[in-house]
Order: C-alpha cells, then sequence, then structure tokens
C-alpha cells in the first residue's frame, strides 16, 4: 500500500501531460483520483488506462455548477475528498510557443518532477502545510523570467538538436 491509500483526490486540469503525471504519480502512491477536465477524449483515455481508482468528470473550472458536479462525483465514488490539486489554468499566450524567457535551470521540467512535488505535499507527514503554492518550476519565479534572456524557443530548438 502507498502512503496515500485510503485517501481521495480531485485534479482539475488532468488531462494535460502535466496533469496526467501528477494523476499518475497520485495513484501510485495509492489514492483514488477523479479527474476534471475540458479536454473530454484525453481525459477519458486516461482514466480507461489507468483503470480502477480513476474517474473522469468533463469540467470547466469557470463554471460553478460542474464544479458541483466533479465534487458530487467524486463523493459519490468514493466516499469523500481528501486531497485538491489544481493543475487546471488558461494561457494567455502560446504555450511552449511563448516569446517569453525562460527559467534559471535552462531546460524543461519533467512532468515527472512537477507529480513528485504534487505527492510530496499529500502524505499525513505533510498536513500542516496547507494554503500555499509550491513552485515546481526550476526558478523561474524567484528569477523573474525577464532575467535570464534565453527565449523558451531557442531553448526548445537546441534540445531538440541535441536529441
Amino acid at each position: 500500500m502507498g502512503e496515500l491509500a485510503g485517501k481521495v483526490a480531485i485534479v482539475t486540469g488532468g488531462s494535460t501531460l502535466l496533469g496526467q503525471k501528477v494523476v499518475e504519480g497520485l495513484q501510485g502512491a495509492g489514492a483514488e483520483v477523479v479527474v476534471g477536465d475540458i479536454a473530454v477524449a484525453d481525459g477519458e483515455v486516461l482514466a480507461n488506462r489507468l483503470g480502477e481508482g480513476v474517474r473522469f468528470v468533463e469540467t470547466d473550472v469557470a463554471d460553478d455548477a460542474q464544479l458541483d458536479r466533479l465534487v458530487t462525483e467524486a463523493v459519490e465514488a468514493f466516499g469523500g475528498i481528501d486531497l485538491l490539486v489544481n493543475m487546471a489554468a488558461v494561457y494567455l499566450d502560446e504555450g511552449l510557443e511563448t516569446s517569453r524567457e525562460f527559467h534559471m535551470l535552462g531546460r524543461i521540467g519533467d512532468p515527472e518532477e512537477v507529480a513528485d512535488g504534487v505527492v510530496f505535499l499529500c502524505p499525513d507527514r505533510a498536513s500542516f502545510i496547507i494554503c500555499t503554492d509550491l513552485a515546481v518550476d526550476g526558478g523561474y519565479s524567484a528569477l523573474g523570467p525577464e532575467e535570464m534572456g534565453q527565449p523558451l524557443t531557442e531553448l526548445l530548438e537546441r534540445m531538440e538538436a541535441s536529441s
């Protein structure tokens, strides 16, 4: 049994690349997971691939009625909610094609690295860490987007050329 056995998590935005790794990490630690996302096809594939203990509920986090349905379905399916992970976001730029500068590690973080940060906060031994954001961003938020002088597109091109 994992250290999250008996826990129930909701992961909004769980159909994305990063969100899927968080769902996998939580399930791997023993939690049952309800995924809420607007990306229906990806969410259904994820839930089917992971099987028992993972459910998908189409959810737009901007719609309170859909959030209510997500919570209700989690409680009905698994008996409660212990963990809430918000991976849902609205991007005002072009995602990986953004012109914003990159962060201090000079690389894109692996989705597993983000999942590890989320799972770290979930066990009972982290019970006093609440109502906080954990920036799993390689130092980007501490340094600021303008300080590195290296556009993300240049970094991606270098990474693709070396692989």
